[in-house]
């Protein structure tokens, strides 16, 4: 189960030191240099004072993400998407292929009727579309009306055709299973957690569709704190969608 942790841990390099870390009561963000990672942030009793970790070493507070306090393991996120997040670094990478920038969830618009559809997280976009939500198996920690408890998706997930699935089960340690389960399915990880690392695809997501910044984590900040509606965090960057390169796509 912890492989692929690992595997996005070993390929942060030593020596790139955090520069600054910021928190919302929803999202960690960490800078280094000029990348800028987020994760969504858990709740957690332990009052952990994130400027502890300022002048670290990236690598080694990216090592949190194996922590069960998931507000640690949220940091470690942060981390690890600061170093795979990063434009140039994505558009460089050869194990991908750049299948657009748009947000992915607009694909639901045109999923045919009979398409079984999970989604792993009710995301807010889905609440503006109701016809849209008609089609979906919506898997929650925190249920609303129509959503079906996360403990569901042991049983319905083998059903499903396409699963979209929240990037923050990275944090919570549930995605190993989720993409088991969804192993028939075209699988999607997207949001402003999603961490962009060809090592995803090597354990079943089919589809990585995230966030990549290139303003400064203070812009981003005030984007969101001067927008006249509330932004979402994933709407301060860019939208990027990518797949396997042809040759290894199962």
């Amino acid at each position: 189960m912890w492989r692929m942790y690992d595997e996005l841990i070993e390929k942060i390099p030593a020596g790139i030191i955090i520069k600054e870390i910021q928190q919302t009561p929803k999202w960690t963000m960490i800078a280094c240099e000029d990348m800028v990672g987020a994760a969504m942030r858990f709740d957690s009793q332990k009052n952990l004072i994130v400027s502890d970790y300022l002048g670290v070493d990236l690598q080694e507070v990216a090592r949190l993400i194996k922590s069960w306090d998931f507000e640690k393991a949220s940091l470690g996120l942060a981390a690890i998407n600061s170093y795979f997040n990063y434009k140039e670094k994505v558009e460089m990478t050869r194990d991908f292929m750049i299948q657009g920038h748009r947000d992915i969830l607009e694909e639901l618009q045109t999923v045919k009727d009979d398409t079984k559809v999970g989604m792993i997280g009710h995301f807010p976009y889905v609440d503006r579309y109701p016809d849209v939500a008609k089609k979906l198996t919506i898997f929650e920690l925190n249920p609303k009306e129509g959503d079906f408890p996360a403990s569901a998706s042991e049983y319905l997930l083998p059903e499903m055709d396409i699963v979209y699935i929240t990037g923050s089960t990275i944090v919570n340690k549930t995605l190993p299973r989720l993409l088991e389960l969804s192993e028939k399915a075209q699988t999607i990880l997207l949001g402003a957690s999603c961490t962009l690392s060809p090592v995803l695809f090597d354990y079943g997501v089919d589809v990585l569709a995230g966030t990549v910044y290139q303003q400064s984590l203070t812009q981003i900040l005030e984007q969101k704190k001067t927008s006249p509606i509330h932004l979402p965090l994933s709407k301060c960057g860019e939208p990027i969608i990518l797949t396997k390169k042809r040759s290894n796509r199962k």
